[in-house]
């Protein structure tokens, strides 16, 4: 993948035995791309969240989630929420553009 306007990248993973990958993936990805949220959605985990959070090493803003459901609910509130963000930054430039 190639620096671009991503927001989102969700990761599915079917489980402990692979986590290991999971969570060097996580690393790689937070490196090169530092702003973008990530989703892990893990297919029949049974330990909590909070734990699959920490053996993943993820950071507090991205999440876990355990159904493909509540993946597309995330995903759909950080998409919304990232084009708030990019509206407000647009007119912040506009105004700038006519104060000069």
């Amino acid at each position: 993948m190639h620096r671009s306007s991503l927001s989102l990248i969700c990761i599915c993973t079917v489980g402990p035995p692979a986590w290991k990958h999971v969570k060097y993936l996580c690393k790689r990805l937070c490196t090169h791309f530092p702003d973008v949220k990530l989703i892990v959605m893990t297919w029949g985990a049974k330990e909590e969240i909070e734990q699959i959070q920490q053996r993943l090493g993820l950071a507090p803003e991205d999440l876990v989630v355990k159904t493909i459901g509540h993946a597309v609910d995330q995903a759909g509130l950080i998409a919304s929420n990232t084009e708030s963000i990019a509206e407000s930054q647009a007119q912040e430039n506009d105004h700038e553009v006519v104060r000069h």
